[in-house]
Protein backbone atom coordinates (compact mmCIF):
# COMPACT_ATOMS: atom_id res chain seq x y z
CA UNK A 1 0.00 0.00 0.00
CA UNK A 2 1.48 3.21 -0.91
CA UNK A 3 0.95 5.72 1.66
CA UNK A 4 2.13 9.82 1.56
CA UNK A 5 4.23 10.13 4.46
CA UNK A 6 2.83 12.19 6.97
CA UNK A 7 4.32 15.00 8.45
CA UNK A 8 5.87 13.62 12.27
CA UNK A 9 6.68 16.77 13.96
CA UNK A 10 9.85 16.37 16.52
CA UNK A 11 12.23 18.07 19.11
CA UNK A 12 16.35 17.42 18.65
CA UNK A 13 19.08 17.45 20.66
CA UNK A 14 22.69 18.25 19.09
CA UNK A 15 25.99 19.21 20.51
CA UNK A 16 29.29 19.19 20.22
CA UNK A 17 31.06 17.37 23.42
CA UNK A 18 34.41 18.51 23.18
CA UNK A 19 33.43 22.27 23.44
CA UNK A 20 30.36 21.69 25.79
CA UNK A 21 27.98 24.02 23.26
CA UNK A 22 24.52 22.67 22.29
CA UNK A 23 21.61 23.52 20.53
CA UNK A 24 17.87 22.40 21.06
CA UNK A 25 15.46 22.84 18.13
CA UNK A 26 11.93 21.09 16.74
CA UNK A 27 10.85 20.38 13.23
CA UNK A 28 7.40 20.46 11.83
CA UNK A 29 7.08 21.44 8.81
CA UNK A 30 4.85 19.38 6.16
CA UNK A 31 6.07 16.50 5.29
CA UNK A 32 8.90 16.37 7.92
CA UNK A 33 10.38 13.22 9.39
CA UNK A 34 12.82 12.14 12.46
CA UNK A 35 14.85 10.47 9.97
CA UNK A 36 15.35 13.69 8.25
CA UNK A 37 17.80 14.71 10.88
CA UNK A 38 21.23 15.27 9.85
CA UNK A 39 19.98 13.06 6.53
CA UNK A 40 18.27 16.27 4.48
CA UNK A 41 17.49 18.62 7.78
CA UNK A 42 20.62 20.63 8.88
CA UNK A 43 18.44 22.73 11.75
CA UNK A 44 17.86 26.34 10.25
CA UNK A 45 19.84 28.15 12.96
CA UNK A 46 22.84 30.31 11.27
CA UNK A 47 24.82 29.98 14.37
CA UNK A 48 24.44 26.34 14.38
CA UNK A 49 25.82 26.64 10.71
CA UNK A 50 28.68 28.86 11.68
CA UNK A 51 30.09 26.54 14.45
CA UNK A 52 29.70 23.55 12.21
CA UNK A 53 32.02 25.64 10.15
CA UNK A 54 34.27 26.45 12.30
CA UNK A 55 34.41 23.08 14.40
CA UNK A 56 32.36 20.17 12.38
CA UNK A 57 29.52 18.30 12.22
CA UNK A 58 28.29 17.71 15.80
CA UNK A 59 29.23 14.68 17.66
CA UNK A 60 25.69 14.10 19.55
CA UNK A 61 22.10 13.77 17.01
CA UNK A 62 19.50 12.91 18.92
CA UNK A 63 15.38 13.30 18.38
CA UNK A 64 14.31 13.92 21.69
CA UNK A 65 10.47 13.69 21.35
CA UNK A 66 8.01 13.16 18.15
CA UNK A 67 4.32 14.49 18.31
CA UNK A 68 0.97 14.59 16.46
CA UNK A 69 1.29 18.20 15.76
CA UNK A 70 3.08 21.42 14.92
CA UNK A 71 1.81 22.94 17.81
CA UNK A 72 2.31 20.28 20.28
CA UNK A 73 6.18 20.29 19.30
CA UNK A 74 6.71 24.32 19.72
CA UNK A 75 4.94 24.57 22.92
CA UNK A 76 7.16 21.91 24.29
CA UNK A 77 9.95 23.11 22.58
CA UNK A 78 9.79 26.29 24.35
CA UNK A 79 8.96 24.75 27.53
CA UNK A 80 12.50 22.99 27.32
CA UNK A 81 14.31 26.26 25.83
CA UNK A 82 13.00 28.35 29.21
CA UNK A 83 13.40 25.46 31.91
CA UNK A 84 17.19 25.40 30.63
CA UNK A 85 17.19 29.15 30.30
CA UNK A 86 19.30 28.73 27.06
CA UNK A 87 19.26 32.50 26.31
CA UNK A 88 21.10 33.12 29.50
CA UNK A 89 23.95 29.84 29.19
CA UNK A 90 26.35 30.89 26.41
CA UNK A 91 26.56 26.82 26.54
CA UNK A 92 23.30 26.75 24.28
CA UNK A 93 23.30 28.33 20.46
CA UNK A 94 20.03 29.26 21.24
CA UNK A 95 19.22 32.73 20.84
CA UNK A 96 16.26 32.84 22.09
CA UNK A 97 13.27 30.37 24.01
CA UNK A 98 10.88 30.35 20.60
CA UNK A 99 8.89 32.65 21.93
CA UNK A 100 11.51 35.80 22.91
CA UNK A 101 15.32 37.02 21.47
CA UNK A 102 17.53 37.75 24.03
CA UNK A 103 18.63 40.96 22.82
CA UNK A 104 21.88 40.63 25.03
CA UNK A 105 23.36 37.49 23.20
CA UNK A 106 23.06 39.63 19.64
CA UNK A 107 25.50 41.97 18.06
CA UNK A 108 24.72 45.41 17.71
CA UNK A 109 23.54 45.16 14.07
CA UNK A 110 21.18 42.69 14.37
CA UNK A 111 19.21 44.61 17.78
CA UNK A 112 19.72 47.76 15.62
CA UNK A 113 17.42 46.17 12.51
CA UNK A 114 14.83 44.62 15.50
CA UNK A 115 14.20 47.80 17.17
CA UNK A 116 13.42 51.22 17.26
CA UNK A 117 15.91 54.33 17.31
CA UNK A 118 16.95 54.83 20.69
CA UNK A 119 19.79 53.88 23.58
CA UNK A 120 21.18 50.16 23.91
CA UNK A 121 19.60 49.52 26.89
CA UNK A 122 16.26 50.37 25.73
CA UNK A 123 16.43 48.73 22.37
CA UNK A 124 16.78 45.68 24.44
CA UNK A 125 13.88 46.48 26.63
CA UNK A 126 11.72 47.34 23.71
CA UNK A 127 12.68 44.02 21.98
CA UNK A 128 12.01 42.33 25.42
CA UNK A 129 8.57 44.05 25.99
CA UNK A 130 7.10 43.40 22.13
CA UNK A 131 8.07 39.73 22.69
CA UNK A 132 6.07 39.30 25.96
CA UNK A 133 3.58 40.75 24.83
CA UNK A 134 3.50 38.82 21.55
CA UNK A 135 3.68 35.83 23.80
CA UNK A 136 0.86 36.53 25.97
CA UNK A 137 -1.71 37.36 23.21
CA UNK A 138 -0.89 33.15 22.13
CA UNK A 139 -1.42 32.24 25.70
CA UNK A 140 -4.79 31.52 25.71
CA UNK A 141 -5.68 31.68 22.06
CA UNK A 142 -8.24 28.83 20.54
CA UNK A 143 -7.96 26.56 17.26
CA UNK A 144 -10.07 27.27 14.77
CA UNK A 145 -12.64 24.80 13.67
CA UNK A 146 -10.15 24.57 10.18
CA UNK A 147 -7.11 23.96 12.46
CA UNK A 148 -8.98 21.42 14.48
CA UNK A 149 -10.12 19.63 11.32
CA UNK A 150 -6.14 19.84 9.78
CA UNK A 151 -4.86 18.54 12.82
CA UNK A 152 -7.42 15.54 13.17
CA UNK A 153 -6.43 14.63 9.64
CA UNK A 154 -2.59 14.87 10.34
CA UNK A 155 -3.19 12.51 13.26
CA UNK A 156 -5.04 10.04 11.16
CA UNK A 157 -2.70 9.91 8.22
CA UNK A 158 0.03 9.75 10.83
CA UNK A 159 -1.28 6.54 12.77
CA UNK A 160 -2.01 4.99 9.14
CA UNK A 161 1.65 5.48 8.05
CA UNK A 162 2.69 4.15 11.55
CA UNK A 163 0.93 1.02 11.26
CA UNK A 164 1.75 0.46 7.29
CA UNK A 165 5.61 0.42 8.20
CA UNK A 166 5.22 -0.86 11.49
CA UNK A 167 6.66 2.10 13.24
CA UNK A 168 6.06 2.44 16.98
CA UNK A 169 6.95 5.82 18.83
CA UNK A 170 7.12 6.72 22.00
CA UNK A 171 4.77 9.91 22.55
CA UNK A 172 1.91 7.46 23.92
CA UNK A 173 4.08 7.72 27.47
CA UNK A 174 3.94 11.24 29.18
CA UNK A 175 7.39 13.35 28.93
CA UNK A 176 8.79 14.18 32.78
CA UNK A 177 11.08 17.03 32.29
CA UNK A 178 13.31 17.16 34.95
CA UNK A 179 16.29 19.86 36.14
CA UNK A 180 15.61 20.50 31.99
CA UNK A 181 16.19 16.40 30.90
CA UNK A 182 13.63 14.62 29.21
CA UNK A 183 12.36 11.34 30.68
CA UNK A 184 9.43 9.43 28.52
CA UNK A 185 7.36 7.39 31.18
CA UNK A 186 7.06 7.33 35.08
CA UNK A 187 9.16 4.44 35.13
CA UNK A 188 11.81 6.25 33.89
CA UNK A 189 12.30 8.57 36.27
CA UNK A 190 11.81 6.36 39.40
CA UNK A 191 14.27 4.41 38.18
CA UNK A 192 16.65 7.45 37.52
CA UNK A 193 15.94 8.55 41.43
CA UNK A 194 15.10 5.29 43.18
CA UNK A 195 11.75 6.91 44.61
CA UNK A 196 7.92 5.80 44.18
CA UNK A 197 5.41 6.90 42.18
CA UNK A 198 3.67 8.73 44.79
CA UNK A 199 7.05 10.56 45.37
CA UNK A 200 7.13 12.26 41.67
CA UNK A 201 3.79 13.00 41.82
CA UNK A 202 4.24 15.09 45.02
CA UNK A 203 7.86 16.48 43.46
CA UNK A 204 5.62 17.44 40.33
CA UNK A 205 3.16 19.63 42.56
CA UNK A 206 5.67 20.88 45.26
CA UNK A 207 6.67 24.33 44.70
CA UNK A 208 10.09 23.37 45.75
CA UNK A 209 10.88 21.30 42.74
CA UNK A 210 10.06 24.38 40.39
CA UNK A 211 12.26 21.90 38.23
CA UNK A 212 10.23 19.01 38.06
CA UNK A 213 6.91 18.86 35.54
CA UNK A 214 4.94 16.08 33.32
CA UNK A 215 4.45 17.12 29.71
Amino acid sequence: MNITRPSIPFTYLIGWKAHNVWYYGSKYAAGCNPSDLWTRYFTSSKYVKQFIAEFGDPDVIEIRNTFDTPAQATTWEKKVLRRMNVIHDDRWLNKSNATTFYIAKQSPEHISRRCKKGSTEGKRNAALKAGKIANDKRIGSKDSEATKIKRAESVRKTMAYNRANNIVTRKKRKIYLIDGIEYFGLQSVMDRYSISMPTVYNRIQNPNFPNWSVG
